[in-house]
């Protein structure tokens, strides 16, 4: 990561407050699925990330993207180094589980 923010910033001397990104990383992501047929029959797409930097990715809110795609925004919970981080990608609606019941005999 470099030393400078994703973009410039003026920021005014007043007491409104103001958010400036300081940093803006990409991760590799394994992508899967959860789902409790018995409850539901929708399937929620969720993240698993590993951290493999040297510093902790802290706590606070994640806007995520797939390309230049907006796709989801998480909450990350601080991750240590080599940490894994979970993050939910919401209900997948192209996608329907159906429950069926098997008697045993």
């Amino acid at each position: 990561m470099s030393n400078t923010t994703p973009a410039k910033a003026t920021i005014p001397s007043s007491n409104k407050q103001l958010r400036v990104p300081l940093a803006s990383e990409s991760f590799g992501v394994k992508l899967f699925y959860e789902a409790t047929p018995s409850l539901a029959s929708t399937a929620y797409l969720r993240a698993a990330v590993r951290n493999r930097r040297a510093k902790p990715i802290l706590a606070g809110k994640a806007n995520i993207f797939v390309g230049g795609d907006f796709i989801a925004e998480a909450n990350l919970e601080t991750t240590g180094p080599g940490g894994d981080a979970e993050l939910p990608l919401g209900a997948d609606e192209d996608l329907r589980i159906t429950y069926t019941l098997v008697p045993a005999t």
